[in-house]
């Protein structure tokens, strides 16, 4: 997690049983600001978690453009996330 919240922008600290993520750099942003970056691709190691928390990171005013790799990954849990997900934005 912490390497792909890193290729968003986001600033994070991480220790062996834990993981930190500061808010700042997203409180700052106003609606004149440029997204916190652009064209970020995640890397999933297979995990359907990481595909679809990460996702969410397109969301918002700011939010930054993803390509997940892997997106078959969520059919462990949510087959049609990605569809509905689409569906939704």
């Amino acid at each position: 997690m912490t390497r792909e919240l890193s290729k968003a922008g986001a600033e994070v600290r991480c220790g062996k049983d834990w993981i930190e993520i500061d808010p700042n750099p997203l409180q700052k942003l106003s609606s004149s600001s440029p997204p916190l970056s652009s064209g970020v691709r995640i890397s999933t190691y297979n995990d359907h978690r990481i595909a679809m928390s990460l996702s969410l990171l397109s969301l918002g005013p700011k939010g930054v453009a993803v390509e997940i790799e892997n997106p078959g990954c969520v059919s462990k849990t949510f087959p049609g996330y990605f569809e509905e997900f689409f569906r939704l934005t």
